[in-house]
């Protein structure tokens, strides 16, 4: 006989399940709407500048939510069309996004690209002071150590040193 506090669990996580579902499966739809809409629509909202950013922040939200689910292959291509259409002024997104696109190459076994897009994360690196990127360079750093590939063993080296150099400093 299972304990009940197992059976709870057990139902606790099915629900967690069916809400990320649903969130995904609303982003999903939500993500289509918006391509979706009309041409005047878009050349109004060009004009105020608003259309590169949303489609950027709807880009890079899909390509998370792809993650999350485990389909990083799908994701990639999202984050890579975020980080194409970034501002080059925008060191700290540029980093963040480059570093994501570098764990879902590398989660989707796009190891030699992933540790690339790494490695290049540092251009941005040097002007940034953000936790949630030097967290996400900590877990790009893992996935590359984890890996049986000379380029990533490489990009975990260089990475580390990065990390090392900048926390001597």
């Amino acid at each position: 006989m299972r304990s009940t506090a197992l059976v709870t669990q057990e139902g606790s996580i099915n629900v967690h399940r069916r809400a990320f579902l649903a969130d995904t499966i609303g982003a999903t739809a939500a993500a289509s709407l918006s391509h979706s809409t009309s041409a005047a629509s878009n050349t109004a909202l060009r004009s105020k500048g608003t259309v590169g950013t949303a489609h950027l922040q709807l880009d890079y939200a899909q390509g998370l939510l792809y993650t999350e689910a485990g389909h990083h292959g799908r994701a990639t291509s999202l984050l890579r069309a975020a980080l194409d259409h970034q501002h080059r002024t925008y060191g700290r997104n540029r980093a963040l996004y480059r570093l994501t696109l570098a764990r879902s190459l590398i989660n989707s076994g796009d190891v030699d690209e992933g540790a690339a897009q790494a490695v290049e994360s540092l251009d941005h690196l040097n002007e940034v002071e953000s936790g949630r990127v030097l967290r996400r360079l900590a877990e790009v750093v893992d996935l590359l150590a984890d890996t049986d590939a000379v380029s990533a063993r490489h990009a975990a080296e260089e990475l580390t040193d990065y990390v090392q150099d900048r926390g001597a400093a």
